[in-house]
């Protein structure tokens, strides 16, 4: 199949469909995978993020907060 009928048919741009193209010639099928997460690494660790999650499920009056509206404490709304 033409790359311009692969991005027809995918709904891509010839550029996207081109730069897989290029991808899978120098890396093979392992370089289209998607990485297991995108952006920044985490700073949190796992006992962290659970410990936030259980946190935010509280509220934010559990928290301390006067509502339970997220806010810094001082800021004026």
């Amino acid at each position: 199949m033409a790359q311009a009928e692969g991005g027809t048919a995918g709904r891509v741009t010839r550029t996207t469909v081109s730069r897989w193209e290029q991808k899978r010639q120098t890396g093979g099928l392992d370089a289209l995978r998607r990485p297991e997460r995108f952006g920044r690494p985490r700073r949190l660790s796992d006992p962290q993020c659970e410990e936030l999650v259980r946190q935010l499920k509280a509220g934010a009056l559990a928290a301390g907060f006067p509502t339970e509206l997220w806010t810094l404490r001082g800021s004026r709304n």
